[in-house]
């Protein structure tokens, strides 16, 4: 039987409440899972029609094309990581689903746009400009591809 994103949601709430509130296993133990179940929550987000994605228009085969995620899914676990737990299970599984309906996007682009992402050092953080109130990336979920002078490439 396949997964569910509302499965996954309440297991990547038990993993931060078994690592940060019950200080059971290591950081480690904790992305390990949560990196995992972030990547399986596109699966049923796919199949249910849900998973927003976007194409290089360089891309001439899809099938031969690097899947990536807009927004790093090392980005998306430190978001994870830093969440209050303050609230009980079920809202907070409903924030995880939220967040991740929105955050796992998939961008397919040619083997040579991932070397230039990765060239720029951008394979599993954003640039810091996404991070600075006084960036015109500020917030700006694309900004590993303007920064890569790739976003001209992507088309939805």
């Amino acid at each position: 039987m396949p997964l569910s994103t509302k499965g996954i949601s309440h297991q990547i709430i038990s993993s931060l409440i078994t690592f940060k509130v019950e200080n059971l296993g290591t950081i480690n133990d904790c992305k390990i899972v949560i990196n995992h179940l972030i990547r399986k929550f596109s699966e049923p987000l796919e199949k249910e029609g849900l998973q927003k994605k976007y194409i290089s228009k360089l891309v001439i085969d899809q099938s031969k094309a690097i899947k990536e995620h807009l927004f790093p899914v090392n980005e998306i676990m430190n978001h994870l990581l830093a969440m209050p737990l303050t609230e009980n299970k079920d809202v907070l599984a409903n924030t995880v689903h939220a967040y991740l309906e929105n955050a796992l996007i998939l961008v397919y682009v040619t083997k040579d746009e991932d070397n230039q992402l990765n060239k720029f050092g951008f394979q599993r953080n954003m640039p810091t400009e996404y991070s600075d109130p006084k960036s015109p990336l500020y917030g700006d979920v694309w900004a590993r591809y303007k920064c890569s002078n790739l976003f001209s490439n992507i088309i939805e």
